[in-house]
C-alpha cells in the first residue's frame, strides 16, 4: 500500500526462500539486508545458490553481531528479552542477529565462494560509517558460485555421479 517502485522484466519480486526461477537463471543477485528478516536463513540461501548461474555473482550484506565461531550462530530475536541484549536486534523488524561467521558459513554452504571484499580507510568510512558500533558492520560478503570442473560438467552431461559422489556413497 503506498507507491510501487517500478521493476523492470530483469527484476523479480519473490520470497527469497522460494524464488519462482529455473536453477541457474540469474548472472548475479544482490541480497542487501534481507537476512535478518527471513524466517528460514538455510532455505533462503540455498535457493539464492540454486538460482545463481556457474561464474554468477552474489552481493551481499547483513548486519551481524561479531561473535567469536564457539559461541552461539544466531539469536532469535523474538526471544524474550533478545531485543534488550542483542544490539542488532534491537531494530523491531528484525527476526534474527546472525553472527558473521554463521553468515558466511550458509552462503558457502549453498554452493558459494565468499570473501569479504577490503576496504581503504577512506572507503570504509564511507560505506560502513566512521565511528559505527563495531557489533554493527555488516556482514558484507562478495560471493561467486564456481562453475564445475570439467568431470562434473561431464557427469551432468550424461547424468552419472563423479568419482567423488560415487566414492562418498560407497563410503556411506
Amino acid at each position: 500500500t503506498g507507491k510501487e517502485l517500478p521493476y523492470d522484466r530483469s527484476t523479480v519480486r519473490a520470497d527469497i526462500q522460494s524464488i519462482p526461477l529455473q536453477d541457474a537463471a540469474v548472472d548475479a543477485t544482490i541480497v542487501l539486508h534481507v537476512l535478518e528478516h527471513v524466517p528460514n536463513i538455510t532455505r533462503a540461501t540455498r535457493e539464492i545458490g540454486r538460482t545463481l548461474a556457474p561464474g554468477g555473482v552474489v552481493l551481499h550484506e547483513t548486519p551481524c553481531a561479531g561473535r567469536p565461531t564457539s559461541a552461539v550462530a544466531s539469536v532469535d530475536c523474538t526471544s524474550p528479552g533478545a531485543r534488550e541484549s542483542d544490539p542488532v536486534c534491537k531494530q523491531r523488524d528484525h527476526l534474527w542477529s546472525h553472527s558473521c561467521w554463521y553468515l558466511k558459513a550458509q552462503l558457502e554452504a549453498a554452493g558459494l565462494v565468499c570473501r569479504r571484499p577490503q576496504f581503504t580507510p577512506q572507503e570504509a568510512a564511507r560505506f560502513i560509517g566512521a565511528g559505527e558500533p563495531a557489533w554493527h558492520h555488516p556482514g558484507r560478503f562478495l560471493c561467486h558460485k564456481r562453475p564445475p570442473s570439467r568431470f562434473e560438467a561431464d557427469a551432468q552431461r550424461h547424468k552419472r555421479p563423479t568419482f567423488a559422489a560415487r566414492m562418498r556413497s560407497a563410503q556411506a
